[in-house]
This record gives structure tokens, sequence and C-alpha cells, in this order.
């Protein structure tokens, strides 16, 4: 008998295996004119039981397969998962990096500009009380 967790697989798939061979057995079986209800019964459990022997392996070879698609099945979606983590963390790294490529335009941006107007005060001779652009953002200008 298969180990408890694959019984009732087992149970199951032995149960429908020696279901459908009785009922082929019995679809086969004589003609009800040709014997008596008492020979037809004996005949039935003559055929049948060597049915129920033959079902027991079979059921075993398939418990075991499906033991092994299980275990299959299992490993396939422990790489599934492991890869859409490592997809995850690649994507969040990469958006990370383009968030942090944008944020420095912007501030070479606004230092930029700060710069120009600076230097267009200086030409102009006036004063320039514009707080550089990492005071402003601090609240500090």
């Amino acid at each position: 008998m298969p180990e408890p967790r694959n019984r009732n697989i087992f149970l199951l798939i032995y149960g429908l295996l020696f279901s459908v061979g009785t009922g082929l057995i019995v679809y086969q079986g004589p003609d009800g004119d040709a014997m008596g209800r008492v020979d037809q019964v004996i005949w039935m459990w003559g055929a049948v039981a060597p049915l129920a022997a033959v079902s027991v392996p079979g059921a075993v070879i398939l418990t075991e397969i499906a033991r092994w698609i299980m275990v299959l099945a299992a490993w396939l979606e422990n790489r599934l998962e492991r890869s859409r983590e490592e997809y995850r963390a690649r994507i969040s790294e990469e958006a990370r990096a383009e968030a942090l490529a944008e944020a420095r335009v912007e501030t070479d941006r606004e230092w930029e500009g700060w710069n120009r107007r600076r230097e267009e005060a200086a030409a102009r001779n006036e004063p320039f009380a514009e707080p550089p652009p990492s005071m402003s953002r601090n609240g500090r200008g």
C-alpha cells in the first residue's frame, strides 16, 4: 500500500480501474439466456478476480506517476516564484536607477537655471538674492 499521503489517490485510481474493468467484463460477459443467474455470478467473480489483482499494480504505478507529477509541479512553481522575485528585483533596481538619473537631470537643470540667472544679474550689476536650489528645496530660502 502506498504512503498515507498518497493513499487517497491510490484508492481513487484503484476504484476507477476496477470499476471500469468490471463494467467492461459485465458488458462483454456471456448472454443471459445461455446460463442461469448463479452461473453468471460465478462466471463474473471468476473474471473479476484477476482484474482485482491486475488493478493493484496498475493503481500503484499510476499513483507514483501522479506523485511525481505533483513533485514536478511544486518544483516548477518554486522556480517560477524565484524567477518572479528576481524579475521584480531587477525591475525595481532599474526603476530606481532611472528615477535617480531623472532626479540628477532635474537637479542639474535647476542649478544651471539658477547659475544663469545669477550670472545675468551680475552682468547687469544687479543684486541677486535668490537662494540656491538646494536651499529653496530644503525650505531654507
